[in-house]
């Protein structure tokens, strides 16, 4: 991840059950492996620090709240422009194409 944590940080935690609501929790520990945080049980309380990703799979974590609502769009824009593009691609000559990908590229850098 491009973005920094500190000990003491709150972080947003969404649970992949849509059942539970996401909640922020303090980071109580960074390690070279692990992420852990406060208010999960101690067998759950760790993430990957290389992805960000829960150890079992169990939730996501977040910078902020903001930052959750900012990654879902990018990741429905991303849908949108994948969705768009296997329909139609097929339909372009190369020249076209180029263009596309850069469009592409630029549009995931943001």
């Amino acid at each position: 991840m491009t973005k920094k944590l500190v000990k003491g940080q709150d972080v947003y935690i969404v649970p992949y059950d849509s059942r539970n609501k996401p909640f922020y929790a303090k980071v109580i520990g960074l390690g070279s492996k692990y992420i852990t945080v406060s208010w999960l049980h101690y067998t759950e309380n760790k993430f990957y620090i290389s992805n960000w990703q829960h150890i079992g799979c169990r939730y996501d974590l977040y910078l902020s709240e903001e930052h959750y609502k900012e990654t879902m769009a990018a990741n429905k824009k991303r849908k949108e422009i994948y969705e768009y593009c296997s329909r139609n691609l097929h339909k372009l000559d190369y020249g076209q194409l180029c263009a596309v990908e850069v469009l592409i590229k630029e549009a995931c850098e943001k």
